[in-house]
């Protein structure tokens, strides 16, 4: 299993995912460390924009001028609250920092290549490409992936909400609740034995601490044990006070929802017939089931909490949920239609130096397959490259080593191409598949 990750919002963050591509973007060939990004993402904004782009530090030919609020006011943004200021760039590096697309040094890390080496997330001569708050099947694809592996609470919240019925309305301290309830799912589901776990789990204990400080709950542990844990959020519900901390751990995962289309913030049932009332309601801390939630991760509604499962088995299925004609690649019947995805993502899941990121080759060929209608698994990808690799035909193109998890598996290729490969010597048979 994957060691406890999760998000420590302990500061105001109302994030649109859209700025997420502004910082890939942005961080491109950025080498002066996280103060050269925080400023590169500063000139972007209004005025600055045409002094940076005077100085060098933008593309002459680029005619975005990043203005939040404007570019969110479109139909197809389903919210309207921007999150991030000008003035609080900071903290949007920091998130970008904590969800693994910046290294603590200001570069961009390795999950940022599949942003990075698409091409059209930015265009100035098409609006809906150069507004990067409209998000494609691809972007909401990629960012359940990295939000998912990165804060495992947002998965314990979203396996949750699957359970109401669609239309159901969720007001800020209701939504207070069910991310405390995911807080504590996530600390009883916490594995993993390295450093990085162990302050994971410690960080999630002094939260779930202050919580229920701030709820005047007389046991601060209330939270930590599962005997007092439901007694105490029965004394969360029955109050109505706000409590800030748990806002900023709420509202921002919600809104993380509302990005990937799991909610929505206007009312389903009741669409909103004036532009004063889709204003209000696309501004406000309050949201809405879908009929798409419901078919979020069902292991996980079973009681299984193995994020990694999710990561490596359903989650190309889930982004295609709502398409009724979609293909399930098998690595053995669809080996050729899988081999010729991986050779087209190949050239841009290629490092400068050094052996090829399994993890980062295959992710950018199920993010191709989505864009055509066919899910291809993590498990399934890893199950026909782990058969090529104990394939003694195959000792002349790929060569493998790292661990054999979600992220460990490295890879050097010698030549040729996989298509080639695969039609000289087929697989037969594969160990470790769905």
């Amino acid at each position: 299993m994957l060691p406890v990750q999760f998000c420590n919002y302990n500061l105001d963050y109302q994030q649109r995912l859209g700025f997420l591509k502004v910082v890939t973007w942005a961080g491109r060939n950025v080498r002066g460390g996280k103060e050269e990004l925080q400023r590169k993402i500063e000139s972007l904004y209004g005025k600055n924009a045409d002094r940076a782009r005077k100085a060098g530090r933008l593309p002459s030919h680029s005619g975005l001028q990043f203005d939040p609020e404007m570019l969110l006011r479109h139909e197809e943004a389903p919210s309207w609250q921007p999150g991030f200021s000008s003035q609080r760039i900071d903290r949007l590096v920091l998130w970008a920092e904590m969800l693994g697309l910046v290294t603590p040094a200001g570069r961009l890390a390795e999950w940022s290549k599949p942003l990075i080496v698409d091409e059209t997330t930015f265009d100035p001569h098409v609006p809906e490409l150069a507004n990067p708050f409209l998000l494609s099947r691809r972007d909401r694809s990629y960012f359940l992936a990295l939000l998912m592996f990165h804060d495992h609470v947002l998965f314990h919240l979203t396996s949750a909400l699957t359970r109401l019925e669609p239309g159901t309305r969720i007001d800020a301290r209701r939504a207070c609740i069910e991310v405390t309830k995911a807080l504590c799912l996530t600390l009883d589901c916490a594995a993993g034995v390295n450093i990085h776990a162990a302050r994971s789990r410690q960080m999630l204990r002094d939260l779930l601490e202050r919580l229920a400080g701030v709820e005047h709950i007389s046991n601060k542990h209330a939270f930590l044990n599962p005997g007092e844990r439901e007694n105490a959020l029965k004394q969360m519900e029955a109050k109505t006070v706000r409590n800030h901390l748990a806002e900023y751990h709420a509202v921002c995962r919600f809104e993380q929802l509302t990005d990937l289309g799991l909610l929505v913030k206007e009312d389903p049932f009741k669409p909103s017939t004036t532009d004063e009332a889709r204003e209000r309601a696309r501004k406000s801390w309050a949201w809405y089931t879908t009929d798409g939630l419901r078919f979020f991760c069902p292991q996980e509604q079973n009681g299984d909490c193995n994020v990694e499962d999710y990561l490596e088995s359903q989650w190309a299925r889930s982004c295609l949920l709502d398409q009724r004609l979609t293909t399930d690649l098998d690595p053995v019947k669809d080996q050729v239609e899988i081999a010729r995805l991986l050779d087209g993502a190949l050239p841009r899941a290629r490092r400068q130096l050094g052996a090829i990121q399994v993890h980062t080759w295959v992710f950018i060929a199920a993010l191709d397959a989505i864009d055509r209608g066919m899910s291809l698994e993590f498990k399934q990808a890893y199950a026909l490259l782990d058969a090529m690799r104990h394939d003694q035909r195959y000792s002349g193109y790929l060569r493998q080593s790292g661990q054999q998890t979600y992220l460990g598996r490295t890879a050097s290729l010698i030549g040729g191409s996989m298509y080639d490969n695969i039609c000289q010597y087929p697989i037969t048979s594969v160990r470790g598949s769905l």
